[in-house]
């Protein structure tokens, strides 16, 4: 589709946090798109059910600490540095400190409508992802946006980070023949791991999930087994299923500390447990005894900015791009979408995640023309 230029958008509306779980829009006007640059229209935006939701409800690091890029420290950050406002006239995710008004969102699917002339790789009309706010249209460089594949349902191209962040937690988990994997929380990553494992070498998959909804999405996705934690001891229940071993790899996609703590204490000795997500919190409830020192057991971190050192002789942030383009198509992802917010609406999108997470897996934004 191809916009005229006279209907091309002159203006974006910015979704922003202007406190703790208040949100309001900002108004600001779009630039012509310069040489290397497109103008995008957005269509579609997900809002992250883990570390967005953090950072809606006040608990994100960045709020009081700043983030030193080339230390890799988070260190207090002062109120001069707080109260510098960006030039913009407001924060985005790429600053730190932050402060309100911040525009967040990182899951954003748009179509092309004008490019600059010195962009080949795109045309008009094509669908592509963007680590952009949840905003009506933005002007980027070319080289910052992704063109989606052709899909059926464009709208489960924001489930293209969660798809990320699943495939580099797999492949962290180093999945070998005949391992029994045990998955901690089905929400969206989880069941994005879940389906990923399907297609490694596990021997047997077992999801641990408290809400029964999403453990008989988690059996539709592929998982042999999916326990309920609160009818017994995972732990234990893993152990009658595995000779009494334990888990051979363990992937936590729960964001929960009692649950990191339950994964430790399913883990088969001198094992590791994968950490998918961003706990939010102070970690006081994480027990770092018991098990976890008695049974030798790694907690390692999948981050979905890079690669392990491990795998960087034969993977990279490109090739798992390309990966991710290939398997849009042949997972099952229409499912995880289960509620569709009009962009304007966006108050009543964050208050049903945050009050009745236990309905939804992924909520989606939609943008009208």
């Amino acid at each position: 589709m191809t916009i005229p230029s006279t209907q091309l958008p002159s203006e974006a509306s910015i979704l922003a946090f202007t406190g703790p779980k208040r949100l309001d829009y900002l108004f600001r006007p779009l630039p012509a798109p310069g040489p290397d640059e497109v103008l995008v229209a957005t269509r579609f935006s997900g809002i992250s059910h883990g570390t967005e939701m953090n950072v809606y409800r006040g608990h994100a690091p960045q709020w009081t600490k700043q983030y030193d890029r080339n230390l890799r420290l988070f260190r207090p950050a002062n109120d001069e540095q707080r109260l510098t406002v960006p030039e913009r006239g407001y924060w985005t995710a790429a600053d730190s400190p932050w402060n309100y008004p911040l525009a967040y969102g990182y899951a954003n699917v748009g179509q092309v409508v004008a490019r600059g002339a010195a962009v080949t790789n795109l045309a008009e009309g094509d669908f592509v992802y963007a680590y952009q706010p949840h905003q009506t249209a933005y002007v980027a460089p070319a080289a910052s946006v992704i063109r989606l594949p052709a899909l059926a349902n464009p709208a489960v191209g924001v489930l293209s980070s969660n798809l990320n962040t699943a495939y580099g937690g797999v492949l962290d988990a180093d999945i070998r023949l005949d391992d029994t994997v045990v998955v901690f929380g089905q929400g969206l990553v989880g069941l994005l791991v879940t389906q990923f494992l399907r297609g490694a070498a596990a021997r047997r998959i077992i999801t641990v999930e408290r809400i029964a909804e999403r453990r008989a999405m988690s059996r539709r996705m592929g998982a042999d087994e999916s326990l309920d934690p609160a009818a017994g001891d995972v732990a234990l229940a893993v152990r009658e299923r595995t000779e009494g071993r334990g888990a051979d790899v363990v992937i936590d996609a729960s964001g929960s500390y009692a649950a990191l703590h339950e994964a430790i204490r399913t883990a088969a000795p001198n094992t590791t447990v994968v950490a998918l997500s961003w706990y939010g919190g102070t970690g006081d409830a994480l027990a770092l005894s018991d098990e976890f020192h008695h049974n030798r057991i790694t907690i390692k971190c999948s981050q979905v900015g890079g690669i392990a050192p491990d795998l960087t002789a034969t993977h990279s942030l490109a090739r798992r791009a390309a990966q991710i383009r290939d398997h849009m198509a042949e997972l099952d992802l229409d499912p995880l979408l289960t509620d569709a917010v009009p962009f304007r609406d966006a108050a009543r999108a964050y208050d049903l995640i945050d009050r009745h997470a236990d309905r939804t897996i992924q909520v989606v934004l939609i943008y009208d023309d």
